[in-house]
C-alpha cells in the first residue's frame, strides 16, 4: 500500500473518529487490529513534519549566523554581536565585506576583529577563513594598525611539531599574502614598494613563515596590467601598462632574484616578470622559453592542462606586441602561432574554469 493511500485513509479515520465523538454518542471509535496503516501513517506524518520544521529552523539559523537579510548598519551590528558574545566568523566576514564595499574604513572593525580572533590563529582554515582574513587585514592597513598584523603573525603555533611548516603556520602564510595585497591597493603612489617591502620583511623574519603564497601574490601584482586585455588569440596583440608603474627598480630586481628558479615548471616567473619591468618590457626571456617549450611536447601538454595557461597566453600577447614594436616581426609571428596552438590545446581547462566562475557567480548572486 502506497504512502499516499495510507495517509488518505488515516485522515478519513481521524475524521470519522471526530464525527462519532462530536455527535453526542457515547460510542468510541477504536482502530481494528486489521488496520495497522493508521498508526504507521500517523507516525510517517509526525516524522516528516519534524524533518520539515528542522530544515526550516536550520535555514533560519543560517541566515542569522551570516547576518544576511538585515538592513541595519553593519558596524553597529558587528559591535552589538561582539559585545553580547554572539559574533561568529561568518557574521564578521559578512559585516566586513559590506563595509569594504561601502569603502568605510573608519569604524575600527579591523582592529576589533583581530583582537576578537587573537587566540584563534591556530584555528584558521584555508579556504574557509580566507575572505574574513583578507577583509580584516585590508581594514587594519587602512586604519594604520599594520603592526597588529605582524604581532598576530608572530604568535606561536600550538599545533603538533610533527606537522610541516605549511600546515603549522598556514595563518602566517595567508596573512602575509593578504597584507601584500592590502598594501598594494592602498598605495597612493602607483607603486608596489610597500607590498615588496612586506615580502622582504616576512622573508627576513626569525619566525617560520611559508612564503609561497606571498611570492605568488607579489609576482601576480607586478604583472597586473592597468587595463585587463582580452585573452582571445583572434584579437590584436596590445602592449600592456603595469598597474603600478612607479615601483622601485631596485625592489623589483631584488624580488626577481628571489623568485623560485625551479627548471621543471612550464611557466616560470623569471621569464614572465621581465615583460613588466618598471623601465620597460623585455620580451626576450619569454620568447626563448616558449621556443624551448615548443621542443618538448610533454611540457606543452602540462601547461595546457593548468589554469595558469590563461594568464600565460595573455602575457604572451603582450610579448608579441612588444616584439612587433621593436621590429621583430618574424619572432612575433612565431610567438603568435605558438600561442594559438596552446590556446587550442587548453580549451578543456578554459571551459572548466569558465564553469567554475559561473557557478561562483550563481552562489554569490548579482553584484549590488
Amino acid at each position: 500500500m502506497s504512502v499516499r493511500i495510507s495517509f488518505t485513509q488515516a485522515l478519513r479515520g481521524l475524521r470519522l473518529q471526530k464525527t462519532l465523538r462530536t455527535s453526542g454518542s457515547s460510542v468510541s471509535y477504536n482502530r481494528p487490529a486489521s488496520q495497522p496503516w493508521l498508526a504507521s501513517s500517523a507516525c510517517y506524518y509526525h516524522v516528516t513534519s519534524r524533518f520539515a520544521s528542522t530544515a526550516i529552523g536550520k535555514n533560519a539559523n543560517k541566515h542569522k549566523q551570516s547576518g544576511a537579510n538585515d538592513d541595519r548598519d553593519p558596524v553597529e551590528l558587528f559591535n552589538t554581536h561582539l559585545q553580547d558574545g554572539t559574533l561568529t566568523k561568518p557574521m564578521a566576514q559578512s559585516y566586513l565585506k559590506t563595509v569594504t564595499r561601502q569603502e568605510r574604513y573608519d569604524g575600527g572593525l579591523g582592529e576589533a576583529t583581530i583582537k576578537w580572533m587573537w587566540n584563534e590563529h591556530d584555528s584558521y582554515e584555508f579556504p574557509r577563513d580566507t575572505s574574513l582574513l583578507d577583509h580584516m587585514v585590508r581594514h587594519l592597513v587602512r586604519e594604520g594598525k599594520e603592526e597588529l598584523v605582524w604581532k598576530w603573525i608572530e604568535q606561536k603555533s600550538r599545533k603538533s611539531g610533527n606537522l610541516g611548516p605549511t600546515e603549522r603556520f598556514v595563518w602566517r602564510a595567508d596573512t602575509v599574502k593578504a597584507l601584500i595585497g592590502a598594501k598594494a591597493f592602498a598605495s597612493d603612489r602607483d607603486s608596489l614598494d610597500g607590498a615588496l617591502e612586506t615580502f622582504f620583511r616576512a622573508k627576513s623574519s626569525t619566525y617560520s613563515i611559508p612564503l609561497s603564497p606571498a611570492r605568488m601574490n607579489c609576482a601576480t601584482l607586478l604583472m597586473m596590467p592597468a587595463e585587463k586585455a582580452g585573452m582571445s588569440t583572434n584579437s590584436d596583440a596590445k602592449i600592456e601598462t603595469p598597474r603600478w608603474p612607479n615601483t622601485s627598480v631596485k625592489l623589483w630586481e631584488d624580488f626577481l632574484e628571489n623568485v623560485d628558479a625551479r627548471q621543471d615548471i612550464s611557466e616560470p616567473f623569471q621569464v614572465q616578470l621581465p615583460l613588466y619591468h618598471p623601465e620597460g618590457p623585455n620580451p626576450v626571456p619569454y620568447l626563448k622559453h616558449c621556443r624551448k617549450l615548443a621542443k618538448d611536447t610533454i611540457l606543452v601538454q602540462r601547461l595546457a592542462k593548468r589554469s595558469s595557461v590563461t594568464p600565460w597566453i595573455g602575457r604572451g600577447k603582450h610579448a608579441e606586441a612588444v616584439l612587433r614594436q621593436q621590429g621583430h616581426d618574424e619572432d612575433a609571428n612565431w610567438l603568435k602561432d605558438f600561442l594559438q596552438n596552446l590556446h587550442t590545446r587548453s580549451e578543456p581547462i578554459r571551459k572548466k574554469e569558465d564553469q567554475k566562475r559561473e557557478k561562483k557567480r550563481g552562489r554569490n548572486g548579482p553584484k549590488k
